[in-house]
């Protein structure tokens, strides 16, 4: 999740279209935030496949999907109505930024703004679930597959192995991302949705196969090599849309980054499992906040972004000063949550049945508590 934190305070920075943007930009910010894409959102989904297979462990069908209605469906809406406006505002109060998503003015305060939200869909409307897509992502992977989710967990996860897994992403990319390029938009992102799909399912298999976990372990150090070689080739094209959609070019490009993504996954996993061999007390901690950290985040990130570039620094300065600031709210309004009993449910937080019983000073959440 600090990934995000560390992504979208670039997104104030780079050259793309965004909800606020620094006076001056850095190519540097735009390259930087571009390696970030390649690893992280889908290391989120292969983790949340993870974390769906501890969460079904002591589950039925039909127990799981309530438990994703209250953790993911919940803090949705939630954060549509109430986490997301205040990132729609700043942007409607700065016409002054011409690489707006939205051009759509508003002079007034936040309060007013809430008020008087156009309940259309964004941006020509008020009503978004901006970062927070990848929760209805999630709920729609959890949901949908739950069938195939528990037969895997009752007769064995697939006989695949790891460069298999690889080979679909590979197929996918290739036939699916010329036709439908990415979009955040469910019903129109399918490279995305087959893409992340499988992601989240390797996840589950890989936390629910001994074997697996062997050839991660067997693998990791020749992935990150695949990695090193595939990485400088994959930059020199990095941005698609400079290819003609199923171009030779094209096609080889989007192999090469199916093929860096995977490998880049396997040695993190590799890579993971030799520095948390044990849960030390600020893991625990973290855990615990991770989830509302994660909702807060980009909200935090833009009404920072908007004062911040009132002090008029230069980019090193300005992107040091949102991404600290922002990083220190962020953990606090996560904390914020894991201690009021009233927040929880609304960021989806929600206290083990025997932890219930124990005094506030002990309470712990349970590896249930993951997304």
């Amino acid at each position: 999740m600090f990934l995000g934190l560390v992504y979208h305070s670039g997104r104030a920075f780079d050259f793309e279209a965004w909800h606020v943007k620094s006076p001056e930009l850095s190519f540097a910010v735009q390259l930087f935030n571009d390696v970030l894409t390649m690893w992280r959102l889908p290391l989120l989904f292969l983790v949340s496949g993870a974390g769906t297979y501890f969460a079904l462990k002591k589950r039925s069908s039909g127990s799981f999907i309530w438990d994703r209605v209250r953790r993911l469906f919940l803090p949705l809406i939630f954060g549509i109505f109430v986490i997301v406006p205040p990132q729609i505002y700043i942007e409607r109060i700065t016409p002054e930024n011409p690489d707006r998503i939205s051009a759509v003015n508003f002079s007034g305060t936040l309060w007013e703004f809430m008020l008087q939200r156009n309940f259309v869909p964004y941006p020509e409307g008020d009503l978004s679930w901006h970062h927070l897509w990848f929760l209805f992502y999630l709920f729609v992977f959890s949901v949908v597959l739950v069938p195939l989710l528990q037969r895997w967990r009752s007769a064995g996860m697939p006989r695949w192995n790891l460069w298999q897994m690889g080979l679909l992403l590979v197929v996918i990319d290739v036939t699916l991302r010329g036709a439908f390029p990415t979009q955040q938009d469910f019903f129109h992102d399918w490279a995305n949705n087959f893409h992340y799909g499988a992601l989240f399912c390797f996840g589950f298999w890989i936390t629910g196969s001994a074997r697996l976990q062997e050839q991660v372990e067997k693998n990791w150090k020749r992935a990150g090599l695949l990695l090193a070689i595939t990485a400088p080739l994959w930059l020199m094209g990095m941005h698609e849309g400079s290819f003609e959609p199923y171009s030779a070019e094209f096609l080889i490009w989007m192999a090469l980054r199916a093929v860096n993504q995977w490998a880049g996954l396997i040695a993190i996993l590799g890579l993971a499992s030799r520095i948390f061999t044990m849960e030390a007390a600020w893991i625990r901690w973290g855990r615990e906040r991770v989830y509302p950290f994660y909702i807060w985040h980009q909200t935090v990130v833009v009404v920072v972004a908007y004062v911040v570039f009132k002090w008029n620094l230069n980019v090193g300065l300005g992107y040091a000063s949102v991404l600290l600031v922002s990083g220190v709210l962020t953990v606090l309004l996560s904390d914020l949550v894991v201690r009021v009993p009233f927040l929880r449910p609304f960021f989806g937080v929600y206290l083990a049945r025997k932890q219930r019983k124990l005094p506030a000073a002990k309470l712990r959440y349970s590896e249930r508590d993951a997304t």
